[in-house]
Formats: C-alpha cells, structure tokens, sequence
C-alpha cells in the first residue's frame, strides 16, 4: 500500500512538471505569434507610408519640343534661322528676295499662299530684315492704326530679345503707305524688334478666304526663331 502511495506521488509530481512545460511551450508559442503580428503590421505600416510619400511627391511633365519633326532654314543676309511645318511651302525665286541692304522669306501653308519673290505676290507669313532704323519693317498697325480694328499689343520675347506683337483686323479697303493693297477683313499680325544693327518684322496677312494658320506662326517666332549675329 506505501509502495502505491510513492508511485502515486512519483506521477503526480511527473504530471506537473510535464504540465508546467506544455504551458511554458503555450506561452512561448503566444509570445512568437504575437511578436510575428506586430512585425508584419510594422512593415505594412512602412510600406504604406513609403507609398504614399513617393505618390505626393510632384512629378514633372516632359517638356515636349512643338516644333519637332519641322524642316529648319537658315538666312545668312538676315543672321537668323527658324523652323516651320515641313508640309509648308517657301516662296518661289528666293535669288529675287535678298538684296544688299536686307531681305524678305516668305512661306506659307501650301504653294498658293507661299508667295512669289520679285512679284507681288507676298506669302501669308513674311520675315522681312534691313538696316536699323528703316520704316520699311515698321508695325503696318502702327502705321496706320485708324484702318484696323480690334487692336491688341503686347511685348514677348523671341531668342532673348524683347519684341512688340501688334493685331489688328483691316476694316477699309486701303493701301496703307504703299505696301500694297490690304483687304477688309484681313487679319494682320506684326512682330517688329532689333537685334546686331538689323530690324526685324515677321508679318502675318489672314484674308478671309485663307487658311488659320495664326497659332503656327506665332509658335514659328516664340518656339523657333534663333538669332546666328
């Protein structure tokens, strides 16, 4: 009966250690469980926050060139090069535009509005250079303002040098100053300004059966003028 009561202890206490063991496994599991939860909503957590740093920061849009893929010229009388829609047209008989004392390039949307050198034909867009100080490149708005209406002026910045933009639409049939026989209705649009001794105007004529092609030569000036003085 004493042998049974010792084995009984003898198991008893077998029991609890074994028992303390299994609990201390159970709460080094729990402890491991937890810590592994912590780490990985941790990790979340920095993720996502590196995620949305990176989304606020600003991004910078591609400067996109307009005049990509336009065919280039260079006037060597007039120090200056440009580049304008490679489905356009020059004038004919350039030799006849460039004389000792300045020059004229014209072009245009197609053949019919590219105009014709020694003629009087002019282009729908005309880049004219003389000597300092000629009223030859002088704004026709300037000239003469009462024959124009809708008037608006402003300066911008062509290469680096300061430029007037006048425009103005013709309201009377007239002949302002001998330039030659102007349309009412025509849009006229006049960049006048000096650079190495040489005074510059780029002249653009809209009559009312021409095609709009406004935006193209203000981007001509702004985007592709550049000065070879």
């Amino acid at each position: 009966m004493t042998s049974l009561r010792k084995r009984q202890q003898g198991f008893s206490a077998v029991e609890l250690l074994l028992g303390l063991v299994v609990l201390a496994l159970i709460i080094s599991g729990g402890f491991y469980v937890y810590k592994r939860g912590q780490d990985s909503a941790s990790s979340k957590a920095s993720s996502s926050s590196a995620t949305t740093d990176a989304s606020a920061v600003p991004k910078t849009a591609p400067v996109i060139d307009p005049t990509t893929g336009w065919a280039s010229h260079t006037e060597p009388s007039g120090k200056f090069s440009l580049k304008y829609p490679s489905s356009w047209a020059t004038a004919q008989f350039p030799e006849y535009c460039v004389s000792n004392d300045g020059g004229i390039f014209m072009l245009g949307p197609d053949t019919g509005h590219a105009g014709k050198c020694g003629s009087e034909a002019a282009g729908e867009v005309t880049f004219s250079w003389t000597e300092k100080g000629n009223s030859v490149n002088k704004s026709l708005i300037e000239l003469d303002p009462a024959m124009y209406a809708s008037v608006s002026s402003k300066t911008v910045t062509i290469d680096g040098v300061s430029a007037k933009r006048d425009q103005g639409t013709v309201v009377e049939h007239a002949a302002p100053n001998g330039f030659g026989d102007i349309p009412s209705g025509t849009i006229v649009v006049d960049y006048t300004f000096t650079k190495g001794g040489l005074d510059y105007k780029a002249q653009y004529m809209q009559q009312t059966s021409d095609p709009d092609v406004l935006k193209t030569f203000d981007t001509i000036l702004t985007a592709s003028f550049k000065f070879s003085l």
